[in-house]
């Protein structure tokens, strides 16, 4: 404890290091993966804990409610994805 932190980072240090380009598969590929395509039809369950364990987050986080959405803010900021929100009027 010679170091403690006494600053938090400041807005805008996720996702600041992330290559952005084009998506790996298109909007109609959701077939080209099958263990992702059955698991998600099957038993949404075991896909958010396979989802969890291989981005290296605790495969429990799937079962504590909110955890999904935490990882996937996570992922979103980790990535820098940009949040698109659409008003319908």
């Amino acid at each position: 404890m010679s170091n403690p932190v006494i600053t938090q980072p400041g807005a805008g240090s996720y996702g600041t290091n992330v290559q952005t380009g084009e998506w790996s598969t298109g909007l109609c590929s959701c077939c080209s993966d099958l263990l992702v395509c059955a698991l998600g039809c099957i038993c949404p369950i075991a896909l958010s804990c396979y989802t969890a364990n291989k981005y290296g987050e605790n495969v429990c986080l799937a079962c504590v409610p909110g955890g999904m959405a935490a990882m996937r803010t996570h992922m979103r900021l980790t990535y820098g994805i940009q949040v698109i929100t659409i008003l319908i009027r």
